[in-house]
């Protein structure tokens, strides 16, 4: 290597001059003629049964190079293990037991030079001869368990020159990479699947190009590398140039999502581009492709009617069954598209949905993870919390499993939460606390260019964080947390910020009051009643009706309170929506109490009782998230009562 200028010496230390995967390996000269005259020690028999074993691969069995030669397997056994015994070319390795229920004997050369001159001094169609011979061999014995060797099967049938076997089997080699969470494994095998596509016959490759295309974009976006943006557009551009419109929309859809989990105006650019192909789509799919374009103009600009109808108009008209089935991805954003509204049980009936058909994470990760995700998330909001901290607790174990370090963050986020929510203070910042460490750390917010999701990662942890600080009256704490959300937020829309921007003014709220700044307390809260009421959301309304109903009794101006606090028992009566219910009707009590109308304030503690019960009923009696929730003030005032 130093001879070739590939390794230089400086300062007493050996250094590489260019990446070790570019080094190809290169036999001295002097050591391959001291190989070569070893080797033509050798009988022509033994010769061709090495060169046959050098084009295996390093390790090799003779039952499966032996279709190379047309020869029985035993006798090759015998072969090498003389050659192992008397020349030490070889050596002995151990069994291996194959799908028949056989077992084969292993081989290895004793040094990877010996293979390589072996190899070179072949032709090169007895090696591609050879390679396509051992891959059919290959794909015999291990019918039942193709995935077990399907990245052997792709590199022989490479070298055999079989371009529509090798492009097949590194296509199953990526997705058997991805359901192990190896995303950057299956990157490099899709790239080198996609520099094969050119030997391909153009209909051969117009099929194959953007299906490769499309799996490479997911997998970049699956391990956060901003490059699956250049992805999602060379698909929709080979799509055009192949006159696949749904292919093309598609990709520009998948980018337009991408984008907006770090710049809003570059996410809405995008869908400016896909409206007008729409209208070269048939009539499903132009349904589907305006549906997904409305969901990606208010994930990123804010909730409004229009878009909010044209989801429900084109959700409506895909579950008439009229055409072809939803795709996963258009459930998945149906399902968050319903949480969002304060549907929760919708919501999470579509996660389940896809989660059934995805009952382990190895058939598609991403889609398994975002599943199980919204469905936990669903049970939050609906109060019931054991199951929801069980199902955050698998997703948490699931990431870990696979190394999933930003997946773990996004779960424990939520996880704290519903932490946030049982007023369990102290825990929420123990989380917060762990999961804020790696999200401030310059190394993984520049991993890949800016890690897709990192934003609003961060953005929720600080809000969740900010929150609790403030129930713990850590007031310098939730101060800079706080404000730092708000201040990211204003500074770069991203996904979902317009939702998150009332749990943040809620937080806001919460800090004036407590520290008894009075008008700025007025002045958020009324902010956070005009965000509320711009959505469908029961939950924030009812909560930013009541925390305006408390701010109006700091402020002396009983009728503003009263008037807030009717409109906050309104807006939850009949809903499904316990986080507001038992605060609305708890603040109803009291200020009813206030008025001397005692009646009225024993019915509303006794329903504020009923909620706190069932929240707290959903969680085993060993959780001590149960005893924290029943015995923090605000709950222990209704229940003394």
């Amino acid at each position: 290597m130093a001879k070739r200028g590939l390794l230089t010496r400086a300062d007493g230390q050996w250094q590489l001059q260019v990446p070790l995967e570019q080094i190809e390996l290169e036999v001295p000269d002097d050591l391959r003629h001291m190989i070569e005259a070893q080797l033509e020690r050798l009988s022509t028999e033994e010769q061709n049964a090495l060169e046959l074993a050098s084009t295996a691969g390093a390790l090799f069995s003779a039952n499966v190079i032996s279709a190379g030669a047309d020869n029985e397997s035993r006798g090759f056994e015998d072969l090498y293990e003389e050659l192992s015994r008397r020349h030490h070319i070889v050596e002995w390795v151990g069994t291996q037991p194959l799908p028949d229920g056989s077992v084969a004997e292993r081989y290895q050369f004793v040094h990877e030079l010996y293979r390589q001159v072996l190899y070179d001094r072949q032709l090169p169609a007895r090696k591609a001869r050879f390679h396509r011979l051992i891959g059919e061999r290959l794909a015999v014995i291990y019918a039942q368990r193709i995935e077990d060797v399907v990245p052997e099967l792709a590199y022989h049938f490479e070298r055999a020159g079989e371009w529509p076997r090798a492009i097949e089997y590194l296509w199953r080699a990526a997705d058997v990479a991805a359901r192990r969470y190896a995303h950057r494994q299956a990157e490099s095998m899709l790239v080198q699947a996609l520099q094969l596509v050119p030997h391909l016959a153009e209909p051969q490759r117009a099929q194959a190009e953007p299906q490769l295309l499309a799996s490479l974009a997911a997998h970049r976006t699956a391990a956060f590398d901003t490059r699956a943006l250049e992805a999602y557009e060379t698909l929709a551009a080979r799509a055009a140039d192949f006159g696949l419109i749904d292919v093309q929309v598609r990709a520009l859809l998948d980018l337009a999502l991408l984008l907006s989990f770090t710049s809003a105006e570059r996410c809405l650019e995008v869908v400016q581009r896909v409206l007008p192909l729409s209208a070269d789509q048939d009539p499903v799919m132009r349904i589907r492709t305006r549906t997904a374009c409305a969901f990606r103009r208010q994930s990123v600009s804010g909730w409004n009617a229009q878009d909010a109808h044209e989801i429900r108009i084109g959700l409506a008209e895909l579950g008439k069954g009229q055409g072809l089935p939803a795709p996963d991805f258009d459930l998945l954003e149906a399902s968050q598209h319903y949480w969002e509204s304060g549907e929760y049980r919708e919501g999470r009936r579509l996660a389940l949905e896809v989660r059934a058909k995805r009952l382990e994470p190895s058939t598609n990760p991403i889609e398994y993870e975002k599943s199980g995700f919204l469905a936990a998330l669903n049970l939050l909001f609906l109060g019931e919390w054991g199951d929801a901290l069980e199902e955050f607790a698998a997703g948490i174990a699931g990431a870990r499993k696979n190394a999933n370090d930003r997946h773990t963050l996004r779960v424990r986020i939520q996880q704290a939460w519903l932490h946030l929510h049982a007023l369990d203070f102290r825990g929420v910042r123990v989380i917060c606390d762990s999961v804020l460490a790696p999200l401030r750390n310059p190394s993984f917010r520049t991993t890949s260019g800016q890690p897709i999701g990192y934003p609003a990662q961060l953005r929720r942890a600080l809000i969740v964080s900010g929150s609790a600080s403030v129930g713990l009256g850590d007031y310098a704490s939730a101060l800079e947390d706080l404000s730092t959300a708000a201040s990211e937020m204003d500074q770069q829309t991203v996904f979902l910020d317009w939702y998150w921007r009332m749990p943040l003014a809620a937080g806001l709220t919460e800090l004036w009051l407590a520290t008894g700044d009075r008008i700025r307390a007025q002045q958020e809260a009324a902010g956070f009643l005009e965000k509320a009421l711009a959505t469908e959301e029961r939950t924030w309304q009812g909560l930013a009706w009541e925390i305006n109903a408390r701010v109006a009794l700091e402020n002396g101006d009983h009728d503003r309170a009263r008037e807030c606090i009717g409109k906050a028992v309104s807006t939850v009566q009949g809903f499904e929506v316990p986080l507001a219910t038992w605060r609305a009707h708890a603040t109803a009590a009291h200020i009813e109490e206030e008025a001397g109308n005692l009646e009225s304030a024993r019915s509303h503690r006794d329903s504020s009782r009923a909620t706190i019960l069932r929240l707290a009923n959903s969680l085993p009696e060993h959780e001590p998230l149960r005893k924290i929730f029943l015995d923090s003030p605000a709950v222990a005032r209704v229940l003394s009562r």
